[in-house]
């Protein structure tokens, strides 16, 4: 049986994953929101916008000016919504910690925080860490990963996770010509180039968050987004990403 998974976008304000994903939805996380009283499963279906048989989409709101419509505990319930119709919840916030994106780190069981090999990047995601700290969030809840990986970067990693007390679980290759094409095409890299060192490196810890490999010393790594799983047991599983480097 296929697994399903819904990305949801919750830049709300700027969100693109439509672009990224050659997809011209009809609704928005804000019909879902306002319709959420009365959601079986064939009008979730109507909200999300399919990429294909196993990904669909809950897309941003349209105008910028709905964004405002949508609460912090409207998202919570979206989420709740949707972990127990899919096998895997997969959630893009907004790059700040505002109170939106915090009511979905509030109702991840796993965050994978991504960043950048520069001075900037690292402070920022060691201060994050330090108000998950604050918040209460179990260590093992955070996964960090490093993005736009190149052997000429001058940081030692031992170095950077000491800094931030974490272990990096992955590395994502900068490969700018591959990703700038995915984009234009409408298509994720792991199938416009689903043999580059990119795509393998983003399987690699989509196997590391679902469960499929301990991301132990011994493999290599990689990085995915966001994953919300559902798990067999009663109680599904919730994982999230935040990013860092955006510009």
């Amino acid at each position: 049986m296929k697994s399903q998974t819904a990305l949801v976008d919750l830049n709300l304000h700027a969100g693109d994953l439509d672009l990224f994903f050659g997809i011209q939805p009809r609704f928005s996380i804000v019909d879902l929101v306002e319709n959420r009283s009365r959601l079986d499963d064939s009008l979730l279906s109507g909200y999300m916008a399919a990429h294909s048989s196993k990904l669909q989409l809950l897309p941003a709101p349209r105008e910028t000016a709905d964004a405002d419509d949508i609460k912090p505990e409207n998202v919570a319930e979206v989420l709740h919504i949707l972990r127990q119709r899919y096998d895997y919840v997969v959630i893009d916030p907004h790059h700040t910690l505002d109170a939106i994106t915090l009511a979905a780190l509030d109702n991840a069981d796993d965050i994978l925080l991504v960043l950048t090999l520069d001075v900037s990047s690292i402070r920022s995601a060691q201060r994050s860490i330090e108000i998950f700290d604050r918040l209460g969030y179990p260590r093992k809840k955070v996964r960090v990963v490093v993005n736009r990986w190149t052997k000429q970067i001058d940081v030692q990693l031992q170095q950077v996770e000491r800094f931030l007390g974490e272990r990096v679980v992955g590395f994502v290759p900068n490969d700018y010509r591959a990703a700038v094409n995915s984009v234009n095409l409408g298509t994720p890299l792991v199938e416009s180039h689903p043999t580059s060192v990119i795509a393998m490196e983003i399987k690699r810890v989509a196997a590391i968050i679902s469960g499929e490999t301990d991301g132990g010393d011994g493999e290599h790594k990689g990085i995915l987004g966001s994953l919300f799983r559902r798990q067999a047991a009663a109680s599904p599983r919730l994982d999230l990403n935040l990013t860092l480097d955006r510009a």
